[in-house]
């Protein structure tokens, strides 16, 4: 995707300023997606920057649907939309696949170096509040004390200037998009939680 166009790329899962309005309140996982889809708007920018499909959530929420893939219950889908065991199906389906990875901030960096991108989890478990909007104000606490303490997954896409740039799902372009995490910042980020973190190539 031509870089201009992949620095504007977002979708939110939220009704947020007017976005994500077409697909945030269609039934997705236990909930909807304003609730739920994190995994599923993060699949979505993985796949349209490696891909440039220009799919949104809800059109890859359909193809689920029309594959009888969409309920968590059922499947896979729906916190794991991109475990390699799903590799089959999406590569048949959208051209890409994925590998486990160190969690580490050297094996991001490296992965993101070669071309690919990383669909990833983490949590304020320890409560050392590592999220971030894009203006660098820290996101807010919720009911725990924490942020996100039970995991929130977004599109790590690029590395730069000692910092990673992060498209999160949780709210509109103008605080979500382009998120910078230092080196330092990524490493904290990464120690929230050990799981759900994939290596996204094109197939």
């Amino acid at each position: 995707m031509p870089q201009d166009k992949a620095e504007r790329l977002h979708f939110t899962q939220s009704y947020a300023g007017g976005e994500g309005a077409a697909w945030a309140d269609l039934p997705y996982w236990q909930w909807d997606v304003e609730q739920s889809g994190c995994g599923l708007c993060a699949m979505t920018m993985c796949l349209d920057l490696l891909t440039n499909q220009e799919l949104t959530p809800a059109d890859v929420l359909a193809r689920y649907r029309r594959d009888n893939m969409d309920e968590c219950a059922k499947s896979l889908v729906g916190g794991r939309n991109l475990c390699p065991k799903l590799n089959a199906y999406n590569e048949r389906t959208f051209g890409i696949r994925s590998r486990d990875m160190e969690r580490s901030v050297d094996a991001f960096a490296q992965a993101l170096e070669q071309g690919d991108v990383i669909w990833a989890s983490s949590a304020d478990r320890q409560g050392t509040h590592p999220w971030r909007f894009a203006d660098g104000t820290p996101q807010p606490l919720d009911e725990t004390g924490m942020q996100h303490h039970h995991g929130h997954i977004v599109c790590v896409w690029r590395h730069e200037d000692g910092a990673f740039l992060v498209k999160d799902p949780i709210g509109p372009r103008r605080l979500c998009n382009n998120v910078r995490y230092t080196n330092e910042q990524m490493a904290l980020w990464l120690a929230g939680n050990d799981h759900q973190q994939y290596r996204i190539s094109l197939a």
